[in-house]
């Protein structure tokens, strides 16, 4: 299984993301929970942009993931209904613990379309199914986030891990005719 794509995110919205990260948007951030050690951890943080639809930067990022997903001829998408389209920051330290989300209330796939908008200097690699995926910047890949248990290895160095994830919900037939040949994954 490959989940890469080349989808390409536009520069100048590479930037703003970048910037919203990191100097304009804080005070939309929050600290991620770590539901295994039920505790708060400051070196992971995320916002996500489908609550602040006024925006600027979330009206810019929800067209851009219809285009995105359009590119890879998955045209009819659902919103995802619990974390939408986000940013996450992973600082050293930082990772997102295996996990497995789920389905819509109507048993639609829930899919991530992630982008490494900043690669770390070690770490935040993608793990999928207990595999890690070596994920270069400016590269993405597709999670099916209700099928697979997926998290990331733990970020090591000043530079953050910065990912964007788009989310959306699609029809099981449409995942299995549009992504799954794709990217060699049967199920």
């Amino acid at each position: 299984m490959n989940p890469r794509y080349n989808v390409i995110l536009p520069i100048y919205l590479k930037e703003k993301i970048l910037d919203f990260a990191f100097v304009s948007g804080l005070e939309y951030f929050n600290v991620n929970y770590d539901p295994r050690k039920e505790v708060e951890q400051g070196n992971r943080r995320f916002c996500m942009l489908t609550e602040h639809p006024t925006l600027e930067l979330s009206q810019m990022v929800e067209a851009f993931k219809e285009i995105a997903y359009e590119e890879i001829g998955v045209k009819d998408i659902l919103p995802e209904p619990q974390f939408g389209n986000f940013i996450g920051v992973n600082m050293n330290g930082g990772s997102v613990h295996e996990h497995q989300d789920q389905r819509d209330e109507n048993n639609n796939v829930h899919l991530r379309f992630n982008f490494m908008i900043q690669k770390p200097d070690i770490g935040g690699n993608a793990i999928i199914e207990g595999k890690e995926y070596w994920i270069d910047e400016d590269t993405c890949w597709m999670n099916y986030a209700s099928e697979w248990r997926h998290g990331s290895t733990p970020v090591a160095g000043d530079r953050a891990r910065v990912v964007l994830s788009l989310g959306a919900c699609v029809p099981e037939h449409i995942v299995k005719e549009k992504i799954s040949k794709k990217i060699g994954w049967e199920h």
